[in-house]
């Protein structure tokens, strides 16, 4: 294993800090840490390279006796350490949990509340992503 040298500065898309106490997540907006910088002031104990594993996915039901899929859905897990993100793209939903059920389960309500929401609004009334997401749903849902 390589060493690290204490003027190297990581792209904060690509590495993650941790501390001793708590994750940061004021890294996900973009800016770049020094570990010297970040050795200094103490407040990094360990620095490593997170990336996701992938890994696909379905939903056969969304858990309630009177709304069904027509057909089972295609999804994605995204499973970072700690943190499992269920993903269906096509409606720009996120399901998030410490495990693949968990984050499943969060998906699935966000699949209901959207239909729940946008279900009897008129066309009309909509902009151009919600109809579109409205189309899908209708595709994808038998109440």
């Amino acid at each position: 294993m390589d060493r690290l040298t204490m003027n190297m500065t990581f792209d904060s898309d690509a590495f993650r800090l941790f501390s001793g106490r708590a994750f940061e997540s004021s890294d996900s907006i973009g800016k770049s840490y020094k570990l010297s910088d970040a050795f200094k002031n103490s407040t990094v104990n360990m620095y490593f390279h997170v990336r996701p594993g992938f890994a696909p996915g379905k939903i056969f039901d969304l858990g309630v006796e009177d709304i069904k899929l027509k057909e089972p859905l295609d999804i994605i897990y995204k499973i970072y350490p700690g943190e499992v993100l269920a993903l269906f793209p096509e409606l720009e939903l996120v399901g998030e949990g410490a495990n693949e059920m968990q984050a499943l389960e969060d998906l699935k309500c966000e699949i209901l509340e959207l239909h729940e929401y946008i279900a009897d609004i008129p066309d009309n009334k909509l902009g151009k992503y919600p109809k579109a997401w409205k189309n899908i749903l209708q595709r994808i849902i038998r109440s």
